[in-house]
């Protein structure tokens, strides 16, 4: 074995059933063979000797090859039960597809070749093989699919001795929201059906003249992250964050990355529209194109906090601190078809919690931004508050009365409104009344930051026991080494608030995380005694949220990897790079940064 095997092998993700796929070795060999057929355009032909084209290795039920230019899927090649013959057959569909976008636009000249070879070196190549084929004993597509782990298993279906099938890889690149349809997993096995030449129909109608099996599959999957360098194994399409990742430079180079990322969403034209929304990397479009003005005001509070944490480098805290006061100006001026903030309470509750916190952040802006902002914050304060506003928000849950009551409780005291703090007080203290400990994460990150405000100054915190007792609940539901397995270890320091189900953790985790990690920093609600004991499952959940951030590794599938970078994806299965995620996971570190700092005394 050449060192070159050794050390990629030793890259490769940990997985609890080795036995089921193909090894780590017999894939890289597959690949050194089928970048060589690729490189030098010599596929073997369909009448070549069987031992020149049958190359799958021992326990592969098939592949997947996926050839990119510049980011851009160029050819495409899926296979299962096809006796030994899979590697093959999608080398040959996918090079069939990308060799005519490869010479599209070359002049037949001498330099034909030259030419050539240069977009060969740009091309990338992206092999999955499956592992054993598991039948699914399933009567509906939705409760087949709930029976496959999304971005990381595959979908297969059987009619009549023909297979069709959906990699993960592919699943990685469906679109989410309002595309999307169904879920992930649903949509792969629909898929696959269609691929047998089957109606796209539900499949006790497809059963009702067809034979119809289904299956999951695990996969070993190993790519090109760039034109030119050795494949890298991924896990669910990109790489593994460690535990031991999470220090206070990754952190910190985390929250660097996040809020660049955010930044870099700044509305490219002349008008008043503050910045794009979702990016939807693998797709390489913005949707919606203007971000709505919740999610510009949840932004700039996060632009602001991180501004404010010790350790920003000047210039970024001045150029973030910047940018969310536009961000709050620009929602102040609505032009063409942009939504008045004014006209939905939990984005004017935003807005004003946001330039609440530009308060404590640097300088800079021109004295007419300044009294624009606060005048628009007096008006501000004035429609949240009374009984219309007590209705509104009523209607909407204790994570939006949460919300206002934070908002009102750290503007109340900028602008010396008696009436704002204790509108505030009243909401906390019925939230904490209602809400049984377990069901405080509801109401999070916003409850716990609007009590901590009020208790500003005290000795200790009214609801001290009761976020204690949150916190232990969020502990108890989060996802551990043990319980994720080898395969799962994406997952770990995700919170799921279920046990027995196959529900996974998302961004959503992030919600009660964020006030978990502010916790940390505080003596009255994190004694000296209890460090020790916060500091491990609070590193899996800074490990999660790095998890969820994209990186080199997932871009090798982004058609523009570089608007990507930084922000947070909605899952580890979903490349939607979400505003929402991105905010709330940067808020999340800068609060543990914080409480580090805090807590050492730095």
């Amino acid at each position: 074995m050449t060192l070159g095997v050794i050390c990629t092998l030793l890259l490769a993700p940990v997985s609890s059933s080795l036995a089921d796929r193909p090894s780590a070795e017999d894939s890289f060999q597959v690949y050194q063979q089928v970048a060589t057929w690729l490189r030098d355009q010599a596929l073997p032909k369909r009448e070549a000797p069987r031992h020149e084209r049958a190359i799958d290795p021992e326990d592969c039920a098939g592949a997947a090859i996926v050839l990119r230019l510049s980011g851009n899927v160029i050819g495409r090649g899926e296979h299962v039960g096809e006796g030994g013959m899979t590697v093959w057959l999608a080398a040959s569909d996918a090079w069939g597809e990308a060799y005519p976008k490869l010479i599209d636009g070359l002049p037949n000249d001498a330099l034909f070749e030259d030419r050539l070879e240069e977009r060969l070196d740009r091309m990338t190549i992206d092999i999955q093989l499956a592992g054993t084929l598991v039948p699914l004993p399933a009567e509906t597509f939705s409760s087949a699919a709930v029976l496959i782990n999304p971005g990381r298993q595959g979908a297969a279906a059987r009619s009549g001795g023909v297979f069709g099938a959906v990699f993960p890889g592919t699943v990685l690149s469906f679109p989410s929201g309002a595309d999307a349809g169904f879920d992930p997993s649903e949509r792969a096995l629909r898929v696959a059906t269609t691929r047998l030449g089957l109606p796209p129909v539900d499949l006790n109608i497809l059963r009702q003249s067809d034979e119809v099996a289904l299956y999951r599959f695990d996969v070993t999957h190993l790519a090109q992250t760039k034109p030119g360098v050795p494949p890298t194994f991924l896990s669910r399409g990109g790489r593994l964050v460690s535990e031991a990742a999470v220090t206070g430079p990754n952190l910190r180079a985390a929250a660097d990355e996040a809020a660049e990322f955010l930044i870099g969403l700044e509305w490219p034209g002349e008008e008043p529209f503050g910045m794009l929304g979702d990016y939807l990397a693998t797709a390489d479009r913005y949707e919606p194109y203007i971000a709505p003005p919740r999610q510009q005001a949840t932004v700039a509070l996060a632009l602001n906090r991180y501004a404010s944490i010790k350790g920003t480098a000047p210039a970024r805290a001045q150029h973030a601190s910047t940018y969310a006061a536009n961000l709050l100006t620009d929602l102040t001026r609505v032009a063409g078809d942009e939504v008045d903030p004014r006209t939905d309470p939990v984005a004017l509750a935003t807005w004003l919690l946001a330039w609440a916190h530009l308060e404590d952040t640097p300088g800079g802006l021109d004295p007419s931004q300044t009294k624009a902002l606060k005048d628009f914050a007096s008006a501000s304060l004035t429609r949240l508050i009374g009984d219309e506003a007590d209705d509104a928000f009523g209607r909407l849950g204790p994570g939006a009365v949460a919300l206002r009551a934070y908002a009102l409780a750290k503007a109340g005291d900028q602008l010396v409104s008696v009436n704002a703090t204790t509108t505030a007080r009243e909401d906390v203290r019925r939230l904490f009344r209602e809400l049984p400990g377990p069901q405080l994460v509801a109401a999070m990150p916003w409850l716990g930051w609007a009590e901590l405000e009020l208790a500003s100054g005290e000795e200790s915190v009214p609801a001290a026991v009761g976020l204690r007792e949150m916190r232990d609940v969020v502990w108890d539901f989060q996802v551990d080494p043990i319980s994720a397995g080898g395969q799962d270890a994406d997952l770990v320091g995700g919170i799921v608030f279920s046990r027995g189900s196959t529900q996974l953790p998302t961004w959503q985790s992030l919600r009660p995380l964020a006030f978990v990690a502010t916790m940390l920093g505080d003596p009255r609600l994190t004694d000296q005694q209890e460090l020790l004991v916060e500091i491990l499952p609070l590193t899996r959940a800074m490990r999660f949220v790095m998890q969820l951030s994209a990186s080199e590794a997932e871009a090798h599938m982004y058609p523009e990897p570089a608007r990507a970078i930084g922000g947070l994806r909605l899952a580890v299965w979903d490349q939607t790079i979400s505003v929402d995620a991105t905010s709330l996971g940067l808020i999340t570190i800068c609060e543990m940064l914080d409480s580090l700092s805090e807590r050492s005394g730095r």
